[in-house]
């Protein structure tokens, strides 16, 4: 969630995250009648080969939220796509080894060359 603060309320974050901060993306762990209880990342930290983020919680009055903007995805969109790429990589899958079939002449006992229809496959 992305919250867009006052003046007055932005420069409070900012002194608690040490970082300016108008607007603070992060997550809403609690909503009251009058403060949202937000979770917002504070720094990094990079040990080695792992990375640690670490977060603060800052609770806001209502009141200091100018804007409030939430991104979602679109749940059956987004299976669709994932459906129709199964779909696409499956029916390639299934061409290649068709014509690859066809190619080969059966099953005659012997060494086969495998021939991948490549060709068809780059435009």
């Amino acid at each position: 969630m992305r919250v867009r603060l006052t003046a007055e309320q932005a420069a409070r974050v900012s002194a608690i995250l040490g970082y300016q901060a108008g607007a603070v993306e992060g997550r809403v762990a609690s909503v009251r009648a009058d403060t949202l209880l937000l979770t917002l990342p504070t720094q990094t930290a990079v040990a080695g080969a792992s990375v640690q983020r670490f977060y603060q919680r800052v609770d806001v009055p209502v009141a200091a939220a100018v804007e409030l903007d939430q991104r979602r995805l679109n749940r059956p969109g987004t299976y669709a796509l994932i459906a129709s790429a199964a779909l696409g990589a499956g029916a390639l899958v299934a061409w290649t080894f068709s014509a690859i079939g066809s190619r080969s002449g059966g099953d005659k006992g012997g060494t086969h060359n495998l021939l991948l229809p490549l060709g068809r496959l780059i435009p």
